[in-house]
């Protein structure tokens, strides 16, 4: 009879000890998931801050009259003049958000970068704020195109995918100030 409890209670215990390596397996991949979502939103919030600086960072490249080269800024838009791919042609570039996004994430909105007229997709990179600041020589805030001297982008990047309801965030701030304006 001692015999059987002993097998009663080794299958107790190794059931237990199943039970426990199946929940810490669960856990683990539950967490290399969200970890892999973490990074992929990094790197989005990353590579949109880069595209945005160095297109900012251009700003009246080439252009003959610089005290021209914003063509239109509001909040979230700003239109401008740069020789953007330095072939000696002053380009026109366009950057605006739409709300409408196409992800399981309610938040998104797409982010368009237009150059020259041609209209191109909208990025889902998770982009869920955006906003645009603009400020004169003596930092104060402005909306006078030819006073703007240091342009403040903020935006906020979420992952795309839901995960337990759950969307890790990015948020950036970044002040850039063009070379080429006057």
């Amino acid at each position: 009879m001692s015999t059987y409890w002993d097998i009663m209670g080794s299958m107790f215990v190794g059931s237990l000890l199943m039970l426990t390596l199946l929940l810490f397996n669960n856990n683990l991949s539950n967490e290399r998931i969200i970890s892999n979502l973490w990074t992929i939103t990094q790197k989005n919030a990353t590579t949109l801050s880069d595209v945005i600086e160095y297109d900012l960072k251009k700003i009246g490249y080439n252009v003959t009259m610089k005290e021209n080269s914003i063509i239109y800024a509001d909040s979230n838009e700003i239109s401008f003049l740069s020789d953007i791919d330095n072939n000696g042609n002053v380009d026109s570039i366009r950057y605006y958000v739409n709300n409408a996004s196409g992800t399981s994430n309610p938040n998104d909105k797409l982010f368009y970068r237009i150059v020259n007229g041609l209209q191109t997709s909208g990025s889902a990179l998770g982009l869920t704020y955006f906003k645009i600041n603009y400020y004169d020589s003596t930092g104060a805030v402005t909306n006078i195109l030819n006073k703007i001297k240091e342009i403040e982008v903020t935006f906020e990047v979420e992952n795309t995918i839901n995960k337990d309801n759950n969307y890790s965030k990015v948020f950036i701030k970044k002040k850039v100030k063009p070379k080429n304006i006057i």
